[in-house]
Formats: C-alpha cells, structure tokens, sequence
C-alpha cells in the first residue's frame, strides 16, 4: 500500500508538472498568480479559497492566512468546511458565515495552487479562476497576495505586524488543554524532525544534525518539546533522550500553537515545515535543516521567498555556510 501511495504521488506530480507548463503558457499572470478572469474582478469579488485536497499541505494553506485575514475584515473570505478553515480557526479565524459548497455561488472567485490543480479538476469538473504557483514566485510571498487582491502595496512589515497582533488578540493561551504548560521552561526549544511533503528528500541530508542541535540547547537548560504525529510515532522507534515533553499525537494543533504563541525566548528547530512557518509567525528562533530543491533555481526561491514568508530575520541554516 505504502508503495501504491508514493506511485500515486510521483504520478499526480508528473501530470500536474504538465498542467502548470500550460497554464504558465495559456494564462495572464501577475507575479506567481495565473488567472482567466479580469485582474480588476479579483479585487473586488468574494474569494474561495480552496486548498482542501491532499496535495495542499498545512504550510501551503498557511501562506494564505493573511490574505484570508484581510479578505475577512472586507466581507470577501470564503472557505469550505474543511482543513482549512479549521487550520485558520486556530489562528482566530473564525466566523461560520464564510463556509459555503463548492459550486455554491456564481459571483465567487475560486483561488486554488497548482499542486490541488488535479484533484481540484476532478471534483468541480471546471477550472478555477485562478492559480497559485510557488514553483515561479520572484516577490514576496505576504505582499505578492496582497497586491493582486487588493492593490495594496504596503511592505511585509507592516502586514506580519498586523497580523500578530490579530493573532494574539484572538488566541488565549489560558486556554491550552495541555497539562502542567504552566510549569514548562520559558526555555523552550521546538523540535520537528518529520516531513508530510518531499519526504524523498530526507534521503539527501543527514538528520542527525537536527538532533544534535537539539541536544545542544538541552544542556544549557532548554526543555526540548518533540512535535510530531500518531503516525510519526508509529514509524519512527528512535530514542531520543534529550526530549523532555514528547507531545507526538497527544494534543491539537490549536493548543500547540498557542502553546508556540505563549512561549518566550524559545527556538525552533526543525525542517523547512509548516512548524518552521508558525514559529516564525511568533517570532521564534529559527534553526532549520532546509530539505534542499533539485535546481538551483528552486533553491534560491526557497531561500529568497518560501522558508522566509513570515519572517522579518534571517534564518539561520545548518546545511549551508550562508544565511538568507
């Protein structure tokens, strides 16, 4: 089955490799957004975005997240009933007026990014309006969205700003469901060490430098929390003594990010996931073994507009002799 999995993966990968060198070709496009409808329409419609499908991962889905916040404030959101709204119901996004069903409305714009493209056909049988596509962004991730839907052309600054402050505002840390929270150390480092996407990759780089790192902020004290999945447990039988909370499949990813939100002078340490991403939202301390692309060309998008979406600071790297 595991083998099936990872055929169907390359496969869909394949087709959808296709699909965006014809739309890249076919379509108007402002920075890495491809669209058929007017470019003046997005600016002033409802917008759905639908990133529901296997392929969006949760760090795909949160490089929306401002957009989605803004969208809110202007009565334009629109959202399934899906992962996520439930993703950005952990950020303080929460209104129940902004789910609808696919093909609901007529005057919605759908939004989707070129790796749902395939399941996306499939389901709604229609293209959508328009089309994300990371793999070409030259421009920052934050501003990009924000221009083409709004015109608005303040800096990442001011909109990462905006958006903690959001964040905090609508998180409550009193309410976490995790047990003697209180009692963890201001220090704390984050430790990821699991991939849900470009899981081949880890073929490539020595993990062990993650947990060495790690190791290194447990001696000067750091309590280490170890995040993860059930599954991740399940197929992964590595000890690691120097983790002090092991909260692998134990708690939602609502009470992890608040618990992430609550912490001060902590660390993440991790690959380039979506952990990396909300850590940086909070203004952690990243040190991120980054996974690697196949082309230099990829490599640099990554380093230049991807890892660093929401973060005012170079992070820090432990594969490469450069920060970026």
């Amino acid at each position: 089955m595991q083998q099936m999995n990872k055929f169907i993966y390359f496969f869909e990968k394949a087709i959808t490799l296709a699909l965006g060198a014809v739309i890249r070709f076919l379509w108007k496009h402002n920075d890495f957004i491809f669209h058929r409808s007017t470019y003046e329409s997005f600016r002033k419609s409802k917008i759905l975005l639908d990133l529901d499908y296997i392929h969006a991962h949760l760090g795909d889905r949160l490089f929306f997240i401002i957009l989605a916040k803004n969208l809110l404030f202007n009565n334009r959101l629109r959202l399934l009933n899906g992962p996520t709204y439930k993703l950005y119901k952990c950020f303080g996004i929460e209104v129940d007026d902004i789910i609808i069903h696919r093909n609901s409305s007529s005057d919605v714009l759908t939004v989707t990014t070129l790796p749902c493209l395939l399941r996306f056909l499939f389901h709604n049988r229609k293209l959508p309006d328009a089309i994300v596509d990371f793999t070409v962004i030259e421009t920052d991730l934050i501003c990009g969205l924000q221009r083409f839907f709004f015109g608005c052309y303040l800096p990442k600054s001011y909109h990462l700003t905006e958006f903690t402050k959001f964040i905090r505002k609508n998180l409550d840390p009193i309410k976490l469901r995790i047990p003697n929270s209180s009692v963890i150390s201001k220090k704390v480092v984050f430790f990821s060490n699991y991939l849900a996407s470009g899981f081949f990759r880890k073929y490539f780089i020595d993990e062990s430098i993650l947990s060495n790192t790690a190791i290194t902020f447990y001696h000067q004290g750091y309590s280490v929390i170890h995040l993860g999945s059930i599954q991740n447990t399940v197929h992964d039988s590595n000890y690691y003594p120097f983790v002090t909370h092991d909260f692998r499949g134990k708690f939602s990813i609502s009470d992890l990010i608040a618990l992430i939100a609550a912490s001060e002078d902590s660390v993440f340490i991790g690959y380039d996931n979506f952990w990396l991403h909300t850590s940086n939202i909070f203004r952690l301390r990243p040190i991120i073994l980054f996974r690697g692309r196949f082309s230099r060309s990829a490599q640099h998008r990554h380093y230049s507009f991807i890892n660093n979406a929401f973060s005012l600071v170079n992070l820090e790297y432990l594969n490469e002799s450069k920060n970026y």
